[in-house]
């Protein structure tokens, strides 16, 4: 189906069967955790390498207890359990249906649990990164769930190197390149950028039914009309 914009592939057809405040409570669900799945590691890593002041100092003391005798620094451990995840990941979709998804579900678990039994990895990273997996498993499209997983290595590294200003100026190369795309001469921020503030009744919410009539205006449709309206 195209054009496509960003919003679209957060959005799943079961969304329209269901009354506008418990697919807003959904959609907004689904972003937070693109977010989550996204930056939870790299804003980790930059928060506990490069900026433990920003962090409660009750929490601060946590995560020093938990890190005390791991022979690894932060980077390494998030790397390793993200790598880890990915080949389970890989590992659990080429198995039968049903014995991949335990194997997938048992062996992360086993997994994390011996980790941090041997003393390889803190706990703390363990939350980390069952919340990042969990979280790319909302997303509706393919494509878009790909699209995290391969930027959130990169994002890593950015922030071991320069901490959140990094990620910071990152994010805003992210989003200078999102604007740009475009998808058969829509933008792919359409209805942010550029801002067309009727289009936003179905974005990362979505409007009663009653007052989505008129069709996207970025699409430049011949009939502003959705079918089946007055």
């Amino acid at each position: 189906l195209v054009p496509v914009t960003f919003w679209e592939l957060y959005h799943a057809a079961e969304d329209y069967y269901h009354r506008w405040p418990l697919t807003i409570l959904i959609r907004l669900i689904r972003f937070l955790s693109f977010f989550f799945s996204l930056y939870l590691p790299a804003t980790f890593i930059a928060l506990a390498v490069h900026n433990p002041e920003l962090i409660p100092f009750t929490l601060t003391i946590k995560i020093a207890g938990t890190q005390e005798g791991t022979p690894f620094p932060v980077f390494l451990e998030t790397l390793f359990m993200e790598l880890a995840i990915e080949i389970l990941r890989e590992a659990s979709i080429r198995l039968p249906g049903p014995f991949g998804q335990t194997i997938g579900i048992v062996g992360g678990f086993i997994l994390g649990d011996t980790a941090v039994r041997a003393g390889l990895i803190s706990p703390i990273m363990t939350i980390v990164v069952a919340l990042t997996a969990i979280s790319s498993f909302t997303a509706p499209s393919f494509a878009a769930a790909i699209s995290t997983r391969i930027l959130r290595f990169p994002l890593m590294v950015i922030a071991e190197i320069g901490g959140l200003y990094g990620l910071s100026i990152a994010t805003i190369f992210i989003l200078i390149n999102m604007a740009g795309i475009r998808s058969f001469g829509v933008p792919f921020l359409s209805p942010l950028v550029p801002l067309k503030l009727s289009d936003l009744k179905d974005t990362f919410f979505v409007a009663p039914r009653w007052a989505m009539v008129k069709r996207p205006v970025a699409y430049e449709p011949l009939d502003l009309k959705r079918e089946g309206t007055k």
